[in-house]
C-alpha cells in the first residue's frame, strides 16, 4: 500500500524546507490553471495556487487557494490526530449496549368503540389523564415511557436490586386508578434489551428478540381476555407474590408454546 506521506520534494507542490514523508499526500477536487511563486513568512513557506474545478491536485498546509476570485487558506497540520477505525469501531460498540430490563406493555381495550361512543374532546381529556398518572407512577420509581402508542404506551425499566417489587407495585397502583370509564390490558414481561444507535424522535432506541416478544405475548392477554398477563420470567424474579397460572400458549413469531401468568386484580376491572 503507498505511504500516505510524499517521499521526494515535488517543485511544484512542496517548498524549498522540504523533509521527506513529513508532508502527507492530500488531494483536492480542483485543477491548478496557476501556480505562483513560493514566499516565505516567518519559518513558514507558501504559494499561491489558482484553480478550476473537477481535476485532483495535491494540497499541503498553508497553501493559498484562489477560486472565483476569493482567496483561501488550506489548513492541514502535520500535528493532526487521525482516528484510526478500530477507534470508531470501539466507540460504536460502546454507544450500543445490552442491559437486562423490566419491560411493560400498556393498551386501552376496546378503543375504536370506546372513540365511537365518547366525543372527540372528552375522549382526548380521559385519555390524557390516564396517560399523565401513569407517567408519574412510572417515573416515580425509576421506570421510562419510550414510546406513545395511541391507545397505550410501551416503558421499561432497567434492571437494579428491589425494582421488580416497585414495578409490580406501581403496575397494581395503575389498575385501581381513578378512570373508570378506561378498560386497560397491562403486559409485562423480562428480558435483555438494546439499547443505543438511532434514536426515533429523541427516544432510546430499544430492540431485541425480548421486546418483540413483549408485544407478541400482548395478543395472547387479548385472546385470554386478561387485563394483566406476565411471562414466565417474572414470577421466578418476584418471589412471595400470587400469581396465577395461566397455562402454556403459542407466541407468534416464536417456535413453542409458553406459559403465562395472571394475577389478581380489583373486582370491575377485568378486561373485555
Amino acid at each position: 500500500m503507498p505511504s500516505p506521506y510524499a517521499q521526494q520534494r515535488d517543485p511544484a507542490l512542496h517548498p524549498p524546507n522540504f523533509v521527506p514523508g513529513a508532508v502527507p499526500r492530500i488531494t483536492c477536487d480542483c485543477h491548478v490553471v496557476k501556480a505562483g511563486p513560493w514566499y516565505r513568512s516567518g519559518s513558514a513557506w507558501y504559494r499561491s495556487w489558482h484553480f478550476s474545478p473537477h481535476q485532483p491536485t495535491q494540497l499541503q498546509d498553508g497553501d493559498r487557494i484562489t477560486i472565483v476570485g476569493t482567496a483561501f487558506l488550506f489548513r492541514h497540520p502535520s500535528g493532526i490526530r487521525r482516528t484510526s477505525a478500530p477507534e470508531l469501531s470501539d466507540q460504536t460498540v460502546i454507544q450500543v449496549r445490552t442491559h437486562p430490563c423490566w419491560l411493560l406493555l400498556a393498551d386501552i381495550v376496546g378503543s375504536s368503540e370506546l372513540a365511537q361512543r365518547v366525543p372527540p374532546e372528552q375522549l382526548a381529556l380521559i385519555i390524557g389523564s390516564w396517560l399523565s398518572d401513569c407517567r408519574k407512577n412510572i417515573e416515580g420509581c425509576g421506570g421510562t415511557i419510550n414510546k406513545y402508542l395511541g391507545d397505550g404506551f410501551f416503558s421499561y425499566w432497567r434492571d437494579v436490586p428491589g425494582v421488580g417489587a416497585e414495578v409490580l407495585r406501581t403496575i397494581r397502583q395503575m389498575m385501581a386508578g381513578p378512570e373508570a370509564s378506561l378498560e386497560v390490558r397491562y403486559v409485562l414481561h423480562y428480558g435483555k434489551v438494546t439499547m443505543g444507535g438511532a434514536p426515533t424522535m429523541g427516544e432510546e432506541s430499544l430492540s431485541g428478540p425480548d421486546v418483540n416478544f413483549l408485544f407478541r405475548i400482548e395478543k395472547v392477554a387479548g385472546g385470554l381476555r386478561l387485563p394483566f398477563l406476565c411471562s414466565d420470567a417474572v414470577p421466578p424474579r418476584l418471589s412471595g407474590t400470587a400469581f396465577q397460572n395461566s397455562g402454556r400458549h403459542p407466541v407468534p413469531g416464536f417456535p413453542g408454546d409458553y406459559e403465562m401468568f395472571t394475577m389478581p386484580v380489583a373486582p370491575g376491572k377485568a378486561a373485555g
